[in-house]
């Protein structure tokens, strides 16, 4: 016991200098945290307000204990892959301003933009303020909707009798394309409904070929389609939906590999879901084989020409080439080049895993194959009109020649 009798006096000694130091540094950090609870900052944010495709201008009030001596707007659009940096002016109220110029950062129609706010006070202690969520949506018009479990249709000419009409063909066409690929339906998928071409193609702030229908923007879920009143607009629904909504489909069943589809199969696919197939494309087909105008696949792996008479040429062997697919190798063969594709082979690649041969040589096979057949048909087509002279011109005497064999007497019959 005598050993341990020093060691609780020297701790017993040591106590008052032990809370002398905790207490001095409690005193010393009582300031810090007095300073930081005094600084106070709020963000109020405002709805923004714009005019689609011109100027967006961003509202707020910053409520700080301490003058804000500089703030920015930091903005990312879905998809893409830069973050806009803006100015903000703040009066001494703390009312912040800041205005976008659309024109010159076209975001995509429907997608979400989501910002907040960088504000530097007097002292240079820097805060960033929760992140926001806008959809930019195209408030040109005065959208109506219309849903079911799976879709939602939005329009703003027609009654709702023709809302109901595009939710029939979305369904419709989801379960059609379940007969050449068993692949899920996409989630719940956003149909824009424009009533013109120019003024779809407007929405995509982008310049679009003339010969741009639809448009689908498959990570946003939504689809764009023009469906001008008139004798044709059912059938432009069965073609231009189903076709769309493939896009999604597809890329909800390949995630990040999507980017790996090659173009004519991605179009080819679109083209086989249609409930009404694109009439042009026979003839289109027929026309560039004849003055040697086909494109070779390899060039549409990942992009079609921008000319218009080559870019319809691209989607017309785009359909054929799919379907020969399906129809030589059976559904099992898409299916497999898509699995493929999610293990990160490219256009070449797919068709060699899948069809065991290269595309080179699957577009030889389809070229020999369907224009064979169809100079075949050709050739029967401009023989029939001469096949109907020669019959109506043998046809009279060898007629009479039967009648008057029947006509002969008995007896002179060997």
């Amino acid at each position: 016991m005598s050993r341990k009798a020093p060691t609780r006096i020297l701790l017993l000694a040591c106590l008052p200098m032990m809370a002398s130091a905790l207490l001095t540094a409690a005193m010393m950090a009582a300031p810090v945290y007095a300073a930081l609870s005094f600084q106070q900052v709020e963000f109020e944010n405002q709805e923004p307000v714009y005019t689609f495709g011109e100027q967006m201008l961003f509202t707020g009030v910053i409520h700080s204990s301490l003058p804000v001596i500089e703030a920015q707007l930091f903005m990312q659009g879905t998809g893409l892959p830069d973050t806009i940096v803006l100015p903000v002016e703040i009066d001494a109220q703390g009312n912040t301003s800041a205005t976008l110029d659309l024109s010159l950062s076209p975001f995509r129609a429907f997608s979400e933009l989501h910002y907040w706010y960088r504000a530097v006070l007097q002292d240079g202690l820097t805060l960033t303020s929760p992140q926001y969520t806008l959809l930019y949506a195209d408030n040109r018009y005065a959208w109506q909707q219309l849903q079911d479990d799976q879709f939602t249709v939005h329009w703003y000419a027609g009654e709702v009798s023709f809302a109901q009409e595009v939710l029939n063909v979305a369904n419709t066409g989801a379960l059609n394309w379940r007969n050449f690929l068993n692949i899920p339906p996409p989630g719940r998928t956003e149909i824009y409904v424009y009533d013109s071409v120019v003024a779809m193609q407007s929405a995509l702030q982008t310049p679009a070929q003339e010969w741009v229908a639809g448009h689908a923007d498959p990570d946003l879920g939504a689809a764009l389609v023009s469906l001008p009143p008139g004798p044709e607009q059912h059938l432009e629904m069965e073609r231009q939906i189903p076709h769309e909504l493939m896009h999604i489909s597809v890329y909800y069943a390949l995630g990040p590999a999507y980017t790996n589809l090659p173009a004519w199969l991605n179009e080819g696919l679109a083209s086989m879901a249609e409930l009404y197939p694109n009439p042009d494309y026979p003839g289109l087909l027929e026309n560039a084989y004849r003055s040697g105008g086909l494109l070779p696949f390899s060039s549409l792996c990942r992009s079609y020409p921008a000319e218009t008479d080559q870019a319809l040429v691209a989607y017309a062997q785009s359909a054929s080439l799919t379907r020969y697919i399906f129809d030589q190798y059976g559904p099992g063969a898409i299916e497999e080049m898509l699995a493929y594709l999610l293990q990160g082979k490219d256009c070449q690649e797919v068709v060699e895993a899948a069809l065991g041969s290269s595309l080179v040589q699957l577009e030889n096979r389809w070229r020999q194959d369907t224009f064979t057949e169809q100079a075949w048909r050709g050739a029967l087509a401009n023989l029939l009109p001469w096949a109907v002279v020669l019959i109506l011109v043998l046809g009279g005497p060898v007629l009479l020649m039967l009648g008057m064999i029947r006509r002969k007497p008995a007896g002179m019959e060997a």
